[in-house]
């Protein structure tokens, strides 16, 4: 049985196979591009944004996160970039590390690295613990 088609749309079997490989292979380009892109930028993710700015020669404070709890290994390789071990921090799977700046795109580059950010300082606060536990009540009764 043949199909009709309206003149000038018929197509022939060998045209419709070149048109979607032709089609599969733009989609295979595109997603080859995608993903050159992705992993490009790979290493950058890696380092906190507070850490992008600084210049060489400065030793800093940071908190190194692995994909496992590091050992004795992991701290070895740190320490080789010049870094020293301040605390572990296996909660997390990381370590409080002090590392010179210029090392800190090598450490980025480990793949055993997740994150890296500075240690920033923190503290508790008692801004809101009054409202909270309802004091204000308790204080005008």
């Amino acid at each position: 049985m043949l199909l009709s088609h309206p003149p000038g749309t018929q197509q022939s079997g060998m045209l419709r196979t070149t048109t979607w490989g032709t089609r599969l292979a733009l989609l295979t380009l595109i997603m080859l591009l995608v993903a050159g892109l992705s992993f490009a930028e790979g290493k950058k993710h890696k380092l906190s944004r507070d850490l992008e700015a600084l210049h060489n020669g400065a030793t800093i404070d940071v908190i190194i996160q692995f994909n496992q709890t590091p050992t004795t290994a992991h701290h070895q390789k740190v320490q080789g970039k010049g870094g020293v071990l301040k605390t572990n921090l296996d909660f997390i799977k990381g370590a409080h590390h002090s590392v010179p700046v210029e090392a800190l795109d090598a450490l980025a580059d480990d793949p055993e690295v997740v994150h890296i950010s500075p240690d920033r300082p923190v503290s508790g606060s008692l801004d809101y613990v009054t409202s909270a536990v309802g004091a204000p009540t308790a204080w005008n009764n």
